[in-house]
């Protein structure tokens, strides 16, 4: 699902809801906001402490500046620093998967695309804004320009410019936060149980992290076994079955990164590579740049 959470000018950062944005869509998150004549984007957290602490570096009044963040769910391409949202308005692929960049334009999408091609490591967003959004330049200012997109893309975006931030789909407005949906409510959050520890995807992987102290149990009931029958889930038993595994982020199996020399793991834009993939780790490269 995702969600775009838009903190207006004169009102603070609220944790407390980027907390429930962040567990129920735990695939990576980022933000973005104006400075001066350019939108700078921050991205590739994958726990909020460390996206707060990012935030004070900024060095601006968190409460007088708009900010827009996203929080993703994967639903194409990888789970990865590169893929979370926003996205500069580029059609250079290279350039949409930069973690700490500035652009004319910033996009957060939140939906599916469908009519984009299957593509193991470029979501349906990244391509989207590549070979359709970002080839609009300047057009994109123009209302009916923006209808036709809203219409063709059947889903959500958020578009931040330096004078202004454009909004295409449905909004929800509630005490200065504007939402692309209901997943940042307490309510929402009732399908999460409690455990010690949950789902937070490491730079690339599918493994649990430590990050916050609920998780998504229909996901995972959905998924995998992991829940005993009083709904707790069973945190021995997935260390011992699927902790010691990683998710290889080309061909998408799953390996043990014991067998694979530490060094040869990530690929400029943090994706982890088995190595029967790191052999080809030049022809990937090549390939995606």
């Amino acid at each position: 699902m995702c969600i775009i959470a838009i903190k207006s000018a004169g009102t603070a950062v609220d944790w407390t809801i980027l907390d429930n944005c962040e567990v129920a869509n735990p695939d990576g998150a980022g933000y973005a906001y104006v400075r001066g004549d350019e939108v700078v984007i921050r991205k590739g957290f994958f726990d909020n402490e460390t996206m707060l602490k990012a935030l004070d570096n900024e060095r601006i009044d968190q409460t007088e500046t708009e900010i827009m963040f996203h929080f993703r769910i994967a639903t194409h391409g990888k789970v990865a620093p590169a893929t979370c949202h926003p996205f500069p308005m580029s059609e250079n692929r290279k350039a949409l998967c930069e973690l700490d960049t500035t652009a004319s334009m910033a996009v957060a999408h939140n939906g599916v695309i469908p009519f984009m091609p299957k593509d193991k490591m470029y979501s349906d967003t990244m391509q989207y804004i590549s070979m359709y959004l970002a080839p609009l330049g300047e057009q994109i200012h123009n209302p009916a320009v923006r209808d036709v997109v809203e219409h063709s893309a059947d889903s959500k975006l958020a578009i931040m410019t330096p004078n202004e931030l454009y909004l295409l789909g449905s909004f929800i407005e509630d005490n200065g936060w504007t939402f692309s949906n209901a997943s940042y409510e307490d309510d929402y959050l009732k399908p999460f149980a409690s455990i010690s520890t949950t789902y937070f995807p490491k730079k690339g992987s599918k493994k649990l992290g430590t990050s916050t102290k609920r998780v998504n149990r229909e996901w995972y009931m959905g998924e995998e076994d992991l829940f005993n029958s009083g709904n707790e889930f069973d945190w021995n038993r997935y260390e011992k079955e699927y902790n010691s595994l990683e998710f290889c982020d080309s061909c998408q199996k799953q390996y043990d990164p014991a067998t694979v020399d530490d060094s040869g793991l990530l690929t400029a834009s943090d994706w982890y590579l088995c190595g029967d993939c790191i052999k080809d780790m030049d022809k990937i490269v090549k390939e995606t740049f």
